[in-house]
């Protein structure tokens, strides 16, 4: 036993040697998962005298912790046939790799690997579980852009166990795997790997918020504001300046030399209603308006009738009395020829002036 873990420290030692000119040379990052799979062949050794090849097969699952060192979790099963026996061993098991690479490079990554299994060895009724240590050398070859690789690995595992039917003994394996390393998602950028470093020794920049200016309180900052000096309560445009809009109501028509609201215009008048309770501050002008069918003085008064009683519907709807205005255009201001029924039907309107 002293001669084999003589033999394992000696070959230990030499492997983390090779790390050190890890410390020269950069690595290119790919932290993502990866799962790799492995075929396994067995060498015939003092310890157990092989009647056959015997062969094996591991599967794992791993990441890159740091530029120089992956870590995977791996299972494996393998039959030994011994020389002049009846039965076969079989060993399965469980463990956990280090994998040291003293360089990264995009042709080939040789790497020192150090691991811990636990293993079950059953032979011939004889059952041993116990813990094994490996040790060996190995290489990464990228095959394509995404970042699957060719690996193949040298290992020498030391098993102590109780030997079938011989009573306490140590067994040595020499091993080679060749298999496929098959990254999962998408590879990083070199930009992206440039960020996250970046980020790891950049402290987040203090977050300083500019005073804007508004001096006339119309919510466009003093530097766009083309219109300074606004008065308050005054809607205004994206530069600044002060919106004079007209809202036609189209749909508000008034039947001939009357005043009477239709139940269509009301409807309408609902929708200015709401308008006017979601901007409390705007308020309005209610332009009335007549056809050119009768005396002008008598259209001026039919159009102030047409707009007064289009403001005391929308205070019966709980508008503010104060926040509206009558205006009356009679026929001075038609919107279509009154040469027409149709047209004389439009004349006979009410618009809104937003102030």
């Amino acid at each position: 036993m002293n001669r084999k873990m003589q033999q394992l420290r000696t070959i230990s030692s030499f492997a983390f040697l090779l790390t050190i000119p890890g410390l020269v040379y950069s690595a290119v990052e790919d932290n993502r998962w990866y799962v790799t799979g492995m075929g396994r062949y067995i060498f015939d050794t003092e310890s157990i005298h092989l009647d056959d090849e015997s062969l094996g097969a591991s599967f794992g699952i791993g990441k890159m912790l740091t530029p120089y060192l992956n870590l995977e979790m791996q299972i494996y099963g393998n039959n030994i046939d011994q020389e002049g026996g009846n039965d076969q061993i079989q060993q399965r098991g469980v463990g956990l790799d280090l994998m040291l690479f003293p360089i990264r490079s995009k042709f080939i990554s040789p790497y020192v690997l150090l691991g811990m299994n636990h293993q079950e060895t059953e032979y011939a009724g004889f059952d041993a579980r116990n813990p094994t240590l490996e040790t060996g050398l190995g290489f990464l070859s990228p095959l394509n852009d995404y970042g699957v690789s060719f690996r193949a690995d040298l290992r020498y595992r030391y098993d102590p166990q109780n030997e079938p039917g011989k009573g306490n003994a140590d067994f040595d394996d020499w091993m080679l795997n060749f298999g496929l390393l098959v990254p999962i998602g998408q590879k990083p950028t070199e930009t992206q790997v440039a960020a996250e470093e970046a980020d790891e020794y950049l402290w987040p920049a203090e977050t300083v918020e500019a005073e804007v200016l508004d001096s006339d309180g119309d919510g466009v900052p003093d530097d766009l504001d083309a219109c300074p000096g606004t008065e308050p309560n005054i809607m205004v445009d994206a530069a600044g300046c002060p919106i004079s809009m007209i809202i036609e109501l189209p749909s508000i028509h008034f039947a001939f030399d009357s005043d009477k609201l239709t139940e269509t215009g009301k409807i309408k008048l609902d929708e200015v209603t709401a308008m006017l309770e979601k901007n409390p501050s705007v308020t309005a002008i209610v332009a009335g308006h007549a056809d050119s069918t009768g005396p002008a003085a008598y259209n001026v008064e039919l159009s102030r009738r047409r707009s007064e009683s289009t403001r005391q519907y929308l205070i019966s709807q709980g508008i503010d009395a104060e926040r509206m205005s009558i205006m009356a255009y009679g026929e001075t201001r038609p919107v279509d020829t009154n040469e027409t029924k149709e047209g004389r039907t439009h004349n006979r309107r009410v618009e809104f002036e937003i102030e």
